[in-house]
């Protein structure tokens, strides 16, 4: 009996490997369009947001042009801080694979948080993040149930930590008003539902999984009407396959509290460091409003574009912003909407490429050695 609940056991994660192993493959062949559907929404939201910020009076185009002020200390402190946020997700990857191998993995950890966010900003909503990451982990022998942990509540932990400083930022909002616009206001606690949603959703199949089981059955026979699923037996076996592979991974990891405590501390961190991002580059502006204000403008920026189903919510991260921080009144919104952009998007891409082109290096490197270790020892038998 033992034995058939180990080959079970064994089946679900292979069945569930392969499936992310395609999951990989079908993102990768999906990235091009991808990228050129990101590059084609923000050449045209760029131009239209330029078009606005270019065509008033003559006098207000050359204060748009006027870089006399700029206060380069500030752009430093800007890009600091992105470099915080690598850190900050860094370490929570090591932590969490010091706790679950007992080994440490800095440079892993590393690559697991860059790339994560990488494929996070190249896939529609965010969906490729922790796919690559459980691949990426699998395939460098960490266990199937940790690599398929791992991701997901590190995943988990940032969706809290967002959501504890969307809260604050109703409370607040409620007194100094630094968002007034129904529209904004209406999109980002739309986006909060997102925000509320997806957690709930994994927790309920963590600890209750017949119930959620019920529930994917029931989308799957919807989608199959709607014609969106082709195969909805074949898709209900490998939802459910993940479903279960996922289930005992997490029920294993929130037995350690603390674990998951310093994890949720780091997600916080992350989260911090992101929304603080703005505020430095406004600053290098001269922009002379409060921390806390321009802190939670970026907030409810990110909970009104969250449910945006572009690649790194291309568009509408910008139209938004110009249309949230240009009611600060402060002059070069438009430029500083790109350097924000480019530091919190941007930054990512070039990160993930700069990783792949090393260990694209790497590996060539290495095979040049073992090729002339290779050559060298038919040498010495000559």
């Amino acid at each position: 009996m033992s034995g058939d609940t180990s080959n079970k056991k064994v089946s679900v994660a292979q069945a569930t490997k392969e499936s992310l192993d395609a999951a990989v493959k079908r993102t990768s062949k999906r990235k091009k369009i991808l990228v050129l559907l990101f590059v084609l929404l923000n050449v045209v939201t760029i131009g239209v947001t330029a078009l606005i910020e270019f065509t008033g009076s003559d006098s207000e185009t050359a204060d748009n042009l006027n870089f006399t002020g700029l206060k380069l200390h500030f752009l430093l402190v800007a890009f600091l801080v992105f470099c915080a946020v690598l850190l900050v997700e860094t370490i929570k990857y090591a932590v969490m694979l010091k706790a679950t191998t007992n080994k440490f993995h800095p440079g892993m950890a590393f690559q697991v948080a860059a790339l994560g966010k990488y494929y996070d900003n190249v896939t529609p909503m965010g969906s490729g993040g922790q796919p690559f990451q459980v691949h990426y982990l699998s395939k460098r022998n960490i266990p199937f149930g940790v690599a398929s942990a791992l991701p997901i509540v590190g995943f988990l932990m940032n969706q809290f930590a967002f959501m504890l400083l969307m809260l604050i930022g109703v409370i607040i909002n409620t007194s100094r008003s630094f968002v007034a616009s129904p529209v904004l206001l209406a999109s980002a606690y739309i986006g909060m539902i997102f925000y509320i949603a997806v957690p709930l959703m994994v927790v309920l199949f963590t600890f209750m999984p017949k119930v959620l089981g019920g529930i994917l059955r029931f989308l799957v026979r919807v989608g199959h009407k709607l014609h969106l699923v082709k195969h909805p037996d074949e898709t209900t076996i490998k939802v459910l396959h993940n479903m279960e592979a996922y289930r005992q991974s997490l029920a294993a990891m929130s037995k350690t509290k603390f674990l998951l405590i310093v994890v949720f501390i780091f997600s916080l961190g992350y989260q911090i460091c992101m929304c603080s991002i703005p505020y430095f580059v406004l600053k290098a502006f001269g922009a002379g409003n409060a921390f806390i204000d321009i802190f939670f403008m970026c907030v409810y920026t990110y909970a009104a574009v969250t449910y945006i189903p572009t690649p790194g919510n291309a568009g509408a991260a910008e139209g938004t912003f110009y249309a949230l921080f240009k009611t600060l009144k402060s002059g070069n919104i438009f430029w500083a909407m790109l350097i924000w952009r480019f530091l919190s998007y941007y930054m990512f891409l070039i990160t993930g490429v700069g990783i792949y082109i090393y260990n694209f290096v790497k590996k060539r490197r290495a095979h040049k050695s073992e090729m002339d270790i290779e050559g060298g020892g038919e040498a010495d038998n000559a």
